[in-house]
């Protein structure tokens, strides 16, 4: 069962970026070379019927006020999905140039998307340089680095908040950062969980 499971999800990788005319699966090429893994791990995307489905479980709000920012977002797979759900601004923040590059050559020959892929920003940057955007948020983390890295992220979100108080909404697709979540970040609220995935909201209308 377990190979027929590696099997299905390799096609429907295939399909996708068969379709679309893109390159978002992982590589044997992904893997070569070494890898700081205190910064980040090897590029393995999330399913598209994972990300579909993520993004439809994020609850409604004004999308078209709202920038959605993939952090690790490698060759753009979640970028061009959540092009489909009318954001005002689609950030993805990738380390690795090699990773980069693909996702813009993803961008510029990719088919059947909406024209919102239009403002999807690619960033080649240290997640850790990151100035957040001063409008509501939605942040998708697909375990793109370890738990330090995300606690200074989300401490550096937290000063932002205290300065704007805006809605800011976190799909965690993995259970990997929750006991974070839980012990140093309580003032996001888990709203909503599953086997796949942990939507946590800083709302600031129910902030003190």
């Amino acid at each position: 069962m377990r190979i027929l499971a590696a099997w299905i999800v390799r096609l429907e990788s295939f399909c996708f970026d068969l379709w679309h005319k893109v390159e978002t699966r992982a590589t044997a090429i992904d893997f070569a070379g070494k890898l700081d893994t205190s910064r980040g791990f090897w590029y393995l995307p999330t399913r598209p019927r994972v990300i579909r489905r993520v993004l439809r479980d994020v609850p409604s709000q004004n999308n078209s006020e709202t920038v959605f920012i993939d952090f690790g977002s490698g060759k753009g797979r979640v970028l061009l999905l959540a092009a489909e759900h009318g954001y005002k601004k689609i950030i993805g923040i990738e380390l690795r140039p090699s990773l980069h590059e693909i996702a813009r050559q993803n961008l510029a020959r990719c088919k059947h998307f909406p024209q919102s892929i239009h403002h999807i920003e690619l960033l080649n940057a240290d997640a850790l340089d990151y100035e957040f955007p001063d409008r509501p948020l939605v942040l998708y983390f697909f375990n793109p680095f370890g738990n330090e890295v995300l606690r200074q992220i989300l401490s550096k979100l937290q000063l932002s908040l205290d300065q704007n108080r805006r809605d800011v909404l976190l799909a965690m697709v993995s259970s990997e950062f929750d006991e974070l979540m839980t012990s140093s970040f309580p003032q996001f609220e888990l709203i909503d969980r599953s086997r796949l995935r942990s939507i946590y909201r800083h709302n600031p209308s129910e902030a003190r």
